[in-house]
């Protein structure tokens, strides 16, 4: 798809991609297990997202949506690592009470900070020149 992407794009233009992060919407699952959510065949971690497309585009930025603490992540992957659905309905209740309490992480996207995991990852993808 993505070279596909790339060949149709004419040169200067962009590609706006995004992914939830598996890191927290699967929680200690691998690349090759399947999704929580029925509906994906795949997710990725924010590095192997970046990774994957910027083998295919050079220039790459990424951002993310809903940063949560690394540490809260760890843990997370933890827990899923032992009990997968267990770490993704956590993270499912940790959002709801977070929203309940006004507190959930902005939803804006923005770049990626020191010591925080989005929950989604966005990639811009550029198609240089040549």
């Amino acid at each position: 798809m993505l070279l596909e992407a790339r060949r149709v794009l004419r040169p200067g233009g962009m590609l706006l991609l995004s992914t939830p992060n598996r890191t927290l919407t699967n929680p200690g699952k691998t690349l090759d297990d399947r999704p929580f959510n029925r509906y994906h065949l795949r997710e990725w971690t924010a590095e192997e997202f970046q990774e994957m497309v910027r083998a295919v585009f050079g220039q790459v930025e990424l951002y993310v949506q809903s940063p949560f603490s690394t540490r809260y992540a760890r843990w997370l992957n933890r827990l899923g690592r032992v009990w997968p659905a267990l770490g993704v309905r956590t993270h499912q209740a940790t959002k709801v009470l977070l929203t309940l309490l006004k507190r959930f992480p902005s939803c804006d996207v923005q770049p990626p900070k020191a010591d925080t995991v989005g929950e989604v990852s966005l990639a811009v993808a550029f198609r240089t020149a040549t």
